[in-house]
């Protein structure tokens, strides 16, 4: 019996790098000094459009012109979902790949870093220890939780989760400009780029 799974690698995933490739766009997003991985493609062909949609996740977004025909999108963003999309076409991406490897170095290294940092120094007892949330340990947020004390710490928390280091700051900027200028002198006339994220970002 042939594996369906094998399948369906064989005959989608080259026909969904050959829609990215040519129609596409895999970018790294930049919004308020954080950095994002983010896939899209847009065209008039809706059942392609829904069939990435289908395949991947994240809607189907509608645009219309006046005097044009409908444009459908797709796309979706976050520095865990898109690698797992790209894992899945890149071997058979061509003008797109370049761009596809970046992402994947981006990501991969930065959810390396998350990893390590989310054990940490908790900002209420100090104790080394996992962070569940705003710099504060298991035990000390569920007790501020309790006694509707969180708000002081998400201000301090808003303010430092930031601090990254500024090798890492200088490494995301070095693969957002080069992913950037891959973009620029291949991007699709007929792919809208999109800010719009759909996932977290890897801080």
């Amino acid at each position: 019996m042939i594996n369906q799974d094998n399948q369906k690698e064989a005959f989608l995933y080259p026909y969904i790098a050959g829609i990215i490739d040519g129609e596409g766009t895999i970018r790294i997003g930049k919004a308020n000094g954080k950095y994002y991985a983010s896939i899209s493609a847009g065209m008039t062909n809706k059942e392609i459009i829904e069939l990435l949609s289908s395949t991947f996740g994240a809607s189907v977004r509608i645009e219309s012109v006046p005097n044009r025909k409908t444009i459908y999108r797709w796309g979706t963003s976050g520095n865990n979902v898109v690698p797992k999309i790209i894992k899945k076409i890149i071997p058979y991406l061509i003008a797109k790949k370049k761009q596809a490897k970046l992402i994947l170095e981006f990501c991969e290294k930065g959810e390396k870093r998350k990893r390590v940092n989310h054990i940490r120094h908790c900002e209420d007892c100090g104790k080394y220890s996992k962070i569940q949330a705003y710099n504060l340990c298991v035990n000390c947020a569920m007790w501020h939780r309790r006694h509707n004390s969180l708000d002081k710490y998400k201000k301090r928390f808003s303010k430092t989760w930031l601090s990254i280091p500024i090798s890492e700051l200088q490494r995301r900027e070095e693969l957002y400009q080069k992913v950037k200028k891959l973009n620029v002198v291949g991007a699709p006339a007929t792919t809208k780029r999109e800010d719009t994220r759909e996932g977290e970002v890897i801080v």
